[in-house]
């Protein structure tokens, strides 16, 4: 009994002791692993994901910039023109921006009165003048602002002191006096200077709706959240809409990383960190965006919970980890009836079992039968269970080496290690399938990614020659892809009573085509991709419909891909791919996203060149208008001896205005309607002092209050030059008098109401 439990004790201590450790140690390198291969691939993709997020709204806020830079360059003729033409002169242009770019929510300038009108003298005072879209309708607005002075706290005033580009804060506003028609929107803004001196500013103000649905549909992972914060750390956009508008701080808590957090934002870098949001790790990234030549870069955010990202290293650990211990299982089971079966040992075969417990199973251990006892059969089952150690261990030795395919044949049905390692293997081979698909579906998502980013920067290039931006977005687009042969098919719409679809570039076999090729609409397969807005692919082609000649021959291609170029359901044209092997899935998911983002680009070129044709068209109207300058020379000589002879006639009515202030019923006003001056026999009339009436508003005095709406039509039409007549009722010495009179708005020598006079006289006694 003692022996016995001698050899029960080591089997179990030394085969699976040995066993427990290899296992503990096998499963914790494999955890270590994939956890930091995971991680790593994870990380990777968040960063490339908000890389490629950043680079798509820094290409569209850019463009934007580039359009404002465009209309900049269109009006500096606007001081040379006539005032009376000028801004009529420069609507269409600013009606065709508004028309060809859905976000926009207004276009405007601002010119300071003393760039454009050399008589006015004053450092302060400016025209605006806006083309709006509220309520799906287009409005313009011409008015004066800062007339008296400069407003010091406004953005104007910021950028006057300092020129430079710059995109705002998000604000909310709208055009008219209705607060439901609020939008969120930002502004980018470029200064006008000439001769080096500001004279004004370009503005595009964008709604902002846009971006939330770029963060919304970013997700690499569950439960990612992705921010587009502003240089000053407001959140334009994310997922969760209460907190838009809102400080950084208000989903970040502060601390010292949400200030050096917001610091880098404000600085346009990129960074990125761990941490730890109510006890889960979370990775988080900021990618900068630097719009224009803005001072303020903005940044996209990214927030991705680490125990998503581990989520498949977890399951692939825990299903390891069970089929490892039921393999430890099964290994007691058999080791331990073994150990059972071992009864009547002797010295020798004490020794060789004492030897397998150690793992000492060599050929040279096996003991030779010489007879038919009770001890043969224990050597002759000894001897075969160091065939089967032997044999399984050659098995288990091929396993570790990688060799999942390695032939293995049970000792039979109830051969449970071995069918334990046979369950083993196949755990192991569909962990490998499980990893290889994995490894593959990581690879297709950094293609997608990093053709993604490099096409952003190609849709940055040649911006102002269609043709050119056509072929090198094929060539690129065919390269990238690995196609033998591809198209870029636009709709020209330069005559709206003759659309028809033109090839614009094509390239096959590292070589630039110079094809022509005119398709009317709806005629072909590019004619039904354009028109239907659908994506086509063919793998059987007409021989006779693609021809493709190498250096090798000619050969007909068997695939082919049209894509539609759509941005916002508008159809700009197609994309047509052809070639000789089947185009995957992945490849079409990844033209159809690149689709829209060339549409977008190819509505900015047109839009650019468009603005060349303007800008031209205006060049000629304001030669035309050169021919005129000498007629109005001479005009403005006339002026000059007609404003000196005005200039004696003013200086005669001041004396003449003295000597009726002092026996007058006569009072002046500011533009807001209030008194600054009143004559001496008023102020007997009314009973009071001159500082009781400065300062009070017209019609304080009066018996009959004033209606507010009917106060300001009044002083509207004052300001506006226009004479009004008027009658009213006081108290004067306890009783009611009728006075009646006149309001006269006073001109400055530049034709501005700077004050209104009224001169009154006694009506009647009620």
């Amino acid at each position: 009994m003692k022996l016995k439990l001698k050899i029960h004790g080591k089997l179990l201590f030394s085969v699976l002791g040995f066993a427990l450790v290899i296992y503990v140690v096998a499963l914790g390198y494999l955890l270590l692993e994939i956890r930091s291969s995971a991680e790593e691939s994870a990380t990777k993709l968040t960063n490339a994901t908000a890389a490629g997020l950043a680079a798509q709204t820094q290409a569209e806020l850019t463009s934007h910039i580039n359009i404002a830079r465009s209309l900049k360059h269109t009006l500096y003729k606007y001081p040379e023109m006539d005032d009376q033409v000028r801004d009529e002169a420069f609507k269409p242009i600013l009606k065709e921006l508004l028309l060809n770019n859905p976000s926009f929510i207004a276009v405007w300038y601002n010119w300071e009165l003393q760039a454009i009108n050399k008589n006015y003298k004053k450092n302060h005072g400016r025209v605006r003048s806006v083309y709006y879209r509220q309520g799906g309708r287009l409005g313009t607005r011409v008015d004066t602002l800062n007339l008296r002075s400069d407003s010091v706290a406004s953005t104007y005033y910021s950028l006057k002191l300092n020129p430079r580009e710059l995109i705002t804060d998000p604000y909310t506003d709208n055009y008219t006096a209705d607060p439901a028609n609020d939008t969120r929107m930002t502004s980018v803004v470029v200064p006008i200077m000439i001769n080096q001196k500001f004279a004004g500013l370009v503005g595009i103000d964008i709604a902002l709706d846009k971006f939330q649905d770029y963060t919304n549909r970013t997700k690499p992972y569950k439960n990612t959240r992705a921010y587009l914060v502003s240089n000053s750390g407001v959140l334009v956009a994310l997922n969760d809409t209460k907190f838009l508008n809102k400080p950084i701080d208000a989903i970040f808590p502060p601390n010292n990383t949400t200030e050096i957090l917001k610091e880098k934002i404000k600085k346009g870098e990129q960074f990125s960190f761990f941490s730890e949001e109510n006890k889960n790790k979370t990775y988080t990234i900021f990618q900068p965006l630097v719009i224009g030549n803005s001072q303020t870069p903005w940044s996209i955010g990214m927030v991705v919970p680490v125990n998503e990202i581990m989520k498949d290293v977890r399951k692939s650990f825990y299903f390891s980890l069970v089929v490892s211990l039921l393999g430890l299982l099964l290994m007691i089971i058999v080791v331990t009836r073994i150990s059972r079966k071992l009864t009547g040992p002797i010295k020798r075969t004490t020794a060789v079992i004492q030897g397998l417990t150690k793992g000492d199973i060599s050929e040279s251990k096996k003991m030779p039968i010489r007879s038919f006892d009770e001890i043969s059969e224990i050597r002759k089952s000894v001897n075969s269970l160091i065939d089967s150690l032997n044999t399984t261990a050659q098995f288990a030795d091929e396993i570790g080496k990688g060799n999942l395919e390695s032939v293995y044949k049970p000792l039979s049905d109830n051969d449970l290690l071995g069918n334990s390692l046979l369950q083993m293997r196949k755990s192991l081979k569909l962990a490998a399938e499980e990893d290889r698909k994995r490894k593959a579906a990581d690879a297709l998502t950094n293609w997608a990614t990093t053709g993604a980013a490099k096409f952003a920067d190609i849709l940055r290039k040649n911006t102002d020659n269609l043709n050119e931006f056509a072929y090198s977005i094929i060539s690129s687009l065919s390269k990238y892809i690995d196609v033998n042969q591809g198209g870029v098919f636009l709709i020209n719409d330069n005559d709206e009573n003759n659309k028809f679809i033109e090839l614009a570039a094509s390239y096959a076999f590292d070589r630039r085509k110079m094809l022509k090729k005119r398709i009317s609409l709806g005629v072909g397969l590019v004619g039904r991709c354009i028109l239907e807005k659908e994506t086509i692919y063919m793998t059987n082609l007409p021989q006779e419909y693609i021809n493709i000649t190498s250096g090798m021959g000619e050969e007909n291609p068997s695939q082919l891909l049209l894509v539609p170029l759509q941005v916002n359901d508008v159809i700009f044209g197609a994309i047509e791919l052809a070639s000789f092997k089947p185009i995957e899935q992945h490849v079409i998911d990844f033209v159809e996203l690149i689709g829209e983002s060339i549409a977008s680009t190819i509505a900015t070129v047109k839009i650019n060149i468009k603005t060349a044709q303007l800008l031209e068209d205006t060049k000629l109207k304001s030669e035309e208008m050169a021919s005129q300058e000498e007629e109005i020379r001479q005009n403005m000589e006339e002026m000059q001896s007609s404003q000196e002879e005005l200039k004696a006639n003013v200086e005669v009515l001041t004396d003449d205005m003295n000597a009726i202030k002092s026996v007058s019923l006569l009072v002046e006003y500011d533009l807001d309607g209030r008194i600054t001056d009143i004559t001496d026999r008023f102020l007997r009339l009314l009973g009071k002092t001159k500082e009781d009436v400065v300062g009070k508003f017209q019609g304080s005095f009066s018996t009959i209050p004033q209606d507010i709406d009917y106060f300001n039509s009044f002083w509207d039409q004052l300001r506006a030059g226009v004479i009004k007549s008027y009658e009213q009722t006081i108290i004067v010495n306890g009783k009611e008098q009728l006075i009646a009179g006149k309001y006269v708005p006073v001109k400055d020598a530049d034709g501005f109401t700077y004050k209104v006079i009224s001169v009154s006289y006694l009506k009647s006694e009620l």
